[in-house]
Order: C-alpha cells, then structure tokens, then sequence
C-alpha cells in the first residue's frame, strides 16, 4: 500500500509539471493540407493534427522552450510553413492579410516578440520597395533595419527570443564556417563547402538575401561591382535565397544580372541554414576565407568592395 501511495503521489507532480507547461497551438489557416505537421529542428515529427475548414489543434509539454515548424506536408513542401516556439500557453496561427508567405504567430510572450519583430522588419521592407520612397528615406530605412535587431534584443533579453537574438551576435567573426547544402535553380544539389575548399577561391561571401526584401535588392549594386571586379582574382558570392517560389528567385536572379552561384530551399526562414547561422533578419552576409575562417559580417554598401580590395591587396 505504501509503494502505491508514493507511485500515486509521483505521478501526481509529474501531472503538475506537465500541466504547467503545457503548450496549445490553435491555428486557422485557409486552403491548408488535410494534416498539419508540428516538427523539430531536425524535420522529425512530433505530432500532427487533422485539419478541418482550415482550422487544427496541437497540444503537448514544453519543459524547455524551443524552436519548432509547423507545416501542412511532413517535407516543408505543403501550402505553409512556420516557425513557433514552443512555450507554455496558447500559441494562435492564422493567416497574414498583407503578405500571405507568412503566418501570424502569437500569444505567448516569445511568440509575441518573434511576430512583432518580424512586422517591424516587413514595413520597413515594404517602405523601401515604395517607389515613391525617397532616396534619402531609404538610406534611413537602412539604418533603422540595422537597428532593429538590436532593439529587439534589448527588449528580450529576459524570454527565449531574447536568447535566439543573442545566438545570433555570438556567431562571429573568427569562427569556422558552417556548411550549407541546398539546390540550385536546375535542382542539383550544391554545397558550400565545395566553394570554399575550391582552390580559385581566396574568399567565399554567404549572402542570405530574399527577391521580396527591399535592402537586399538595394545590395545588388554593390554585389554587382565587387564581383565584376574580384570574381577573377578569387573572390565568390554563395547566394541564399529566403524565397518561397522558384518563379520569384530565378526572375530575380536573371532580370538583376546577379551572375554568381545560387541555391535555396524555397521555404522562407524555415530553413537549416537560417538556422544554423542565426539568421533572422536579412540581408545578411558571411565572408569567408580559403581556410573556412568567418573574417567579416554584415558587410553592406561599399563596405564590400573595401573590404574585398584589401584583402586580396595584401
């Protein structure tokens, strides 16, 4: 009877702590897949849910928060995929009105931060793109999306979004690089590796850019110059494309003379690669060197081409 009693009261607290970290994702989203997958960071299922009139229901225990995808096809490939950490409460996704490649995640407090920070960055984005935006505003647009990351961070420190922003700074210069394997635009399978480790190469910039981001696209001059100038002397461009259809990447890629090596998931964020380098805002870039060591970050403007010139001077 005593051994009963003590299993009984075990269970009890185990029944409490997994209440109180007890997640709920509720989501609406129209034209979805019959089944909606919730997954890890390594694409493994964790659990599903069938969906019915766009609407589906996902419960589970967050001990820890973490990062998680939501998607309509176990492969990423369905009508939608998102990011959501995983937390204690209710977790809302629906649909976004003004740019239906993403999903409104939200109502805890890390999701709160991660969507909020997110539509800071897409009305920027939107601004800059504005053809009647000035050029003077967009120069200050550029400023302000710098500072974004930082803002947020500050904002954050005390919850877990906080902590993936903080990753992202702790990924710098000086560190090895970390290999990125995607498809280019025929479908092969292309490495980064295999452009670093080439022996033309003397430098190798990761740019993780998207057709629909308005500063990325304001650094294809500069691309474009440092390239024309350096490609023959060793210096190469590995694009990252946060583009969801194939259309908007290539159409990109062709109609901007952007004549350097390309690849992409063709799922937005939800990427290993955005993963794997922090990656939540963009543009974004690496420079790396022929022994795989990060030498430089975030290099924008004509900070490129000086930087490039110098290296490949000495």
């Amino acid at each position: 009877m005593k051994r009963a009693l003590i299993l009984a009261a075990a269970a009890a607290v185990l029944c409490s702590c997994a209440s109180k970290n007890q997640f709920v994702i509720e989501g609406n989203v129209a034209g979805t897949n019959d089944v909606v997958y919730l997954l890890d960071k390594k694409r493994t299922p964790l659990d599903s849910a069938t969906v019915e009139n766009g609407a589906f229901r996902i419960k589970g225990v967050a001990d820890t928060p973490s990062v998680a995808y939501l998607a309509d096809a176990r492969d990423m490939q369905g009508t939608f995929a998102t990011m959501v950490i995983l937390e204690p409460g209710t977790i809302t996704v629906a649909d976004n009105a003004e740019n239906p490649q993403f999903k409104l995640v939200s109502g805890t407090v890390s999701n709160d931060a991660n969507k909020a920070y997110s539509e800071a960055g897409m009305a920027l984005t939107k601004e800059y793109r504005n053809p009647e935006t000035s050029d003077e505003r967009r120069s200050a647009i550029e400023k302000e999306y710098e500072a974004l990351t930082d803002k947020a961070l500050e904002q954050n420190l005390s919850n877990f979004f906080g902590a993936m922003l903080l990753s992202q700074q702790s990924y710098d210069i000086g560190q090895p690089y970390i290999d990125v394997v995607q498809n280019d635009a025929q479908g092969k399978e292309l490495s980064l590796k295999s452009v670093v480790e080439n022996p033309e190469n003397k430098y190798v910039l990761l740019d993780f850019w998207a057709s629909w981001c308005g500063p990325c696209m304001g650094e294809v001059p500069h691309l474009k110059k440092t390239y024309e100038e350096f490609h023959k002397k060793g210096f190469e461009i590995f694009g990252v494309s946060f583009d969801s259809k194939a259309e908007d990447w290539t159409e990109a890629v062709e109609k901007n003379g952007m004549d350097w090596i390309h690849v992409s998931a063709l799922s937005g964020f939800d990427n290993q690669a955005a993963e794997d380098y922090a990656v939540r805002g963009i543009p974004s870039n690496f420079l790396i060197d022929s022994e795989g060591k990060i030498v430089a970050k975030d290099l924008r403007g004509d900070e490129l081409y000086e930087k490039i010139a110098e290296l490949l001077a000495e």
